[in-house]
């Protein structure tokens, strides 16, 4: 049965050429006159003509059959076991010839009891199934590695998509063999339509490409939506591109494919449309302002699709292949929704651009300048947010920004620390280790969300977790990192705190009861399983720890390098006002005020612009220098004191000498003319930076 629908378009073929035969044969020899004479020469190409033609198509036939059955050989011989018993079952008699044909050889009993014979569907051969490869050529007389669609439907519907989807799974299990040329490859080919199809194509329409399959499927575009897609680029039957994108109106929010047409026609009193016409037909003006917005438009569309976290976004540009909704940014100048990684390019040459205002100088990477112009979540401080998006964009940072109780967790420690800059990075750090728990709860496939880490049975899988992300040996009994699991403790604690007052106040019981619980649970178990092992480690860790002294004459040899790297900065500063230079000198005063003061480096390098320039000038005061002796008094005229903010809010006091109050003083005079930004608040930070 196969071999016939495999050759039923062939042999069609073969009986119209034999019929067209006779009727020329027979027509040739009804001429008159003097083509009488040659009828007979005439005749014999005729038939000559059509018999090579015959034969060439009776090779292409045989080359394909031999092709297939060693592509297929199992399926040809069930195939054949399935005939045989069909037609045994009939009262019919079968037999296999030597090249494997089935002949059938009914008996006169039941001729009339057989059905009748009709017309199979075709089945479609390609080059997989063929068994040949993408690179390997075939000859003319043979069929290319596209399809071969009948030139009606009817004939190729129902039964070859199922066949296809069969000899497909057939075809993975055997290994592609090269195909031999024939002979007649220089034959011509028979006349067929041919058409490119994409492999993932339906039968019926406007059909998509095998990527937009994949957008179908709903692959989760961002860490906090799963059902959001891209939408993608949609293709026809052909292979030709489908021009069907929509874009959503900014004022009615609903769907159009001729957005101008639209806005012209419904919204041309609005100021924005008036604007945008004003300008002629064809000017560049017009394309700019209409093309913003449609942009405006689509980035309301895709902020609603994000907070609810289903549907499709659209980019300013379909892709062909799947791509996730994270992948994607609004250009802070024209507002397209355009890929991370392309930004930089766009910007470089996007119409629209313009000096931007407001966003933090020292992060000049483009993908941070768009980020920070993205809607802030609900429920979320805005500077909180524009925090959390510094950081840096990995998986861990996902799963921070997808778990409400870390972000309740940052919420929290900003709402303490917020006020300085210098603890964002130490809020981050804090939310970063939570994040990185939380991926190691997920490995494991039984800590999927953080709220399942406070489910009382879930203690010991929440201790596997930890020692896993701290590195513990347990053969040894050490953690390669003990410190962090100190840390991880006791962020967990915290974060239970948060849950437990979110639950008190929204009077869930259930929450409440499980969270207490783990809280007693730790109380008893978490010192066991992982404080005691940790706060060991690093005790160990400082036994028989070399304690290095410095020698006098190093420590001389070092003030004297520094003094003379003050002295050439503090003249290459004022000859040429850079930033390198400016930030050279304030490296090395800034080195110089913490070796001569013996404090904390963080606690001099947060030292504030206003700390220095309202410092106390004056002389001391009379009452004061009669409990002064004469070197504290010199002293007093020699050194400048200044009070900082130090650990835990204490007053901390800086002495400084009149070479490093030159040093300051020409800082502070240059800061402007070197690129050092005036929101920056401290006396050695960055130039065109906020920070340090």
């Amino acid at each position: 049965m196969l071999q016939s629908q495999r050759g039923g378009d062939d042999m069609d073929e073969e009986k119209e050429d034999e019929t067209s035969y006779k009727s020329t044969t027979n027509g040739s020899t009804e001429c008159t006159g003097d083509d009488v004479t040659d009828a007979p020469e005439r005749k014999t190409k005729v038939q000559s003509h059509y018999l090579s033609r015959l034969q060439k198509l009776r090779m292409h036939h045989n080359a394909c059959e031999e092709q297939y059955m060693k592509a297929y050989p199992k399926t040809i011989n069930v195939e054949r076991e399935k005939t045989l018993s069909l037609y045994q079952s009939m009262n019919t008699k079968c037999s296999d010839d030597s090249d494997g044909t089935v002949i059938l050889e009914p008996t006169p009993d039941n001729d009339t009891s057989l059905p009748e014979l009709r017309r199979t569907d075709s089945i479609s051969l390609n080059r997989k199934m063929l068994g040949r490869t993408a690179e390997e050529s075939l000859s003319s007389s043979e069929l290319s590695g596209d399809e071969y669609i009948p030139d009606t439907e009817e004939e190729s519907d129902s039964n070859s998509s199922a066949e296809e989807e069969s000899l497909a799974k057939n075809a993975k299990q055997h290994k592609k063999k090269k195909v031999k040329k024939s002979k007649t490859s220089r034959s011509q080919p028979c006349k067929r339509r041919i058409v490119t199809r994409s492999g993932s194509l339906a039968n019926s329409g406007t059909k998509e490409s095998s990527s937009s399959d994949e957008r179908d499927s709903g692959e989760p575009s961002s860490p906090d939506t799963s059902n959001v897609t891209v939408m993608m680029l949609k293709k026809k039957t052909g292979g030709g591109r489908l021009y069907n994108k929509k874009y959503y109106c900014l004022f009615c929010s609903k769907p159009f494919s001729k957005m101008a047409r639209h806005l012209e026609s419904k919204h041309k009193d609005k100021p924005e449309v008036a604007r945008a016409f004003a300008f002629p037909k064809g000017s560049k003006e017009r394309r700019l302002q209409l093309s913003l917005l449609r942009n405006k438009g689509n980035r309301c569309h895709n902020a609603q699709v994000l907070k609810e976290g289903k549907g499709v976004v659209i980019p300013r540009q379909q892709s062909s292949s799947p791509a996730r909704a994270r992948d994607y940014l609004h250009c802070i100048n024209c507002e397209a929704y355009l890929k991370r990684r392309s930004l930089w390019r766009h910007m470089q040459r996007c119409h629209l651009n313009k000096k931007v205002k407001g966003m933090k100088p020292g992060k000049t990477r483009v993908q941070s300048l768009c980020s920070y112009a993205e809607p802030v979540p609900e429920s979320v401080n805005a500077r909180f947010w524009k925090m959390v998006l510094e950081m840096h964009e990995d998986e861990i940072t996902n799963v921070v920004r997808k778990e409400d109780v870390i972000l309740k967790l940052g919420q929290h420690l900003f709402n303490k620390h917020g006020h300085d800059v210098t603890k964002h990075e130490y809020i981050r750090q804090k939310m970063r280790e939570t994040g990185r728990l939380v991926l190691q709860g997920k490995k494991h496939g039984k800590l999927n969300e953080v709220s399942d880490f406070f489910v009382p049975a879930n203690f010991p899988h929440v201790i596997k977790a930890v020692h896993s992300v701290a590195g513990l040996n347990e053969e040894t009994s050490t953690y390669k990192t003990p410190s962090l699991a100190l840390k991880l403790g006791h962020n967990l604690k915290k974060m239970a705190n948060v849950i437990e007052c979110e639950a008190m106040m929204s009077g869930d019981k259930n929450i409440l009861s499980d969270v207490q619980a783990f809280k007693q649970i730790c109380d008893t178990k978490w010192s066991e399983c992982v404080s005691s092992q940790a706060l060991r480690n690093l005790s160990e860790a400082k036994w028989n720890s070399p304690q290095l002294l410095p020698f006098a004459e190093d420590v001389k040899k070092m003030h004297q390098y520094l003094d003379s790297q003050s002295k050439e900065y503090q003249t290459k500063l004022e000859e040429e006002p850079t930033s390198k230079n400016w930030a050279e000198l304030s490296k090395v005063t800034l080195c110089q005020v913490i070796l001569f003061n013996r404090r904390r480096e963080g606690e001099v390098s947060k030292m504030s612009l206003n700390s220095f320039v309202l410092r106390d000038t004056s002389s001391t005061h009379p009452d004061v220098e009669l409990a002064l002796t004469d070197l504290e008094k010199s002293l007093c005229k020699h050194f400048q004191r200044i009070e900082i903010r130090g650990k835990r809010g204490r007053k901390v006091p800086i002495l400084l000498t009149p070479d490093m109050v030159t040093s300051m003083e020409l800082l502070v005079k240059t800061h402007r003319n070197c690129d050092v930004l005036d929101e920056n608040v401290f006396m050695f930070g960055r130039p065109q930076a906020l920070s340090l």
